[in-house]
């Protein structure tokens, strides 16, 4: 599947419908100070630290993309958004307008932000844990060695029966929704990649299933999205949930 580079759409995955917003570079002058001037005092110390303008820009637009998202979903004030980030890096989030505003708005949404070379994107989700991620083809040197460290046994297997030329497109294709999946998750890569298996997302389908498979048994699965955005970029969103919950 192929997306305009910017863009917000409504995925119908199988577990829960989510939500997914695309921005890429050049951001409009006029957007980038809307998006800054939602920034909490944190936020624009950490701007301040970047040396480089892209780099300021896409932390902006990130935290702007996701407050502009929020806000519609749940009927707040962007600037009144803010964000803590849990101890394995996935940001929560809080609405001061929470006080004055009686209404369902309040009910908790799980979201999660992503970003790569001059793009970012927000994903967001009622009712079930959601990760976003966004990956850049490049070449890969060393792509056996990773291929090696991060892919499933299964996975493997498949992969090495792929010709050489096609490699690298499927790596990333599964590369991109084990990385929205942990985020799901809300571990990172402190879930080790191998032990996430997605054949699906291998074979480079817009739509199946993600799972953890380990000594223990499948602990969690969940359901992916995924999409192409220009020739080298792919998008996937993962909502994630307990087996048999």
């Amino acid at each position: 599947m192929q997306i305009e580079q910017t863009a917000s759409f409504t995925l119908d995955l199988p577990d829960c419908p989510a939500i997914a917003t695309v921005a890429c570079s050049p951001f409009p002058s006029e957007r980038l100070e809307t998006w800054r001037s939602w920034l909490r005092h944190d936020e624009v110390q950490r701007v301040s630290k970047y040396r480089k303008k892209v780099d300021q820009e896409l932390f902006i637009a990130r935290r702007g993309l996701a407050r502009e998202s929020i806000a519609q979903m749940r009927a707040v004030l962007p600037s009144s958004i803010c964000f803590a980030v849990e101890s394995l890096g996935k940001l929560n989030w809080a609405s001061d307008d929470f006080d004055r505003k009686q209404s369902n708005s309040i009910r908790k949404l799980d979201f999660s932000i992503s970003r790569s070379t001059g793009i970012v994107a927000m994903a967001g989700c009622d009712s079930a844990r959601v990760g976003v991620d966004i990956e850049t083809i490049a070449a890969l040197p060393e792509l056996e060695m990773l291929a090696m460290q991060n892919l499933h046994p299964d996975e493997l297997h498949i992969w090495r029966a792929i010709p050489r030329k096609d490699r690298t497109i499927a790596y990333y294709q599964l590369w991109v929704v084990k990385e929205a999946f942990a985020k799901a998750l809300g571990v990172g890569l402190s879930q080790p990649p191998n032990s996430i298996l997605s054949t699906q997302a291998l074979a480079g389908l817009p739509r199946g299933t993600v799972q953890v498979k380990n000594d223990e048994g499948n602990a969690c699965a969940g359901s992916f999205w995924m999409a192409s955005i220009g020739r080298r970029r792919r998008i996937a969103v993962v909502v994630a949930g307990n087996m048999g919950a």
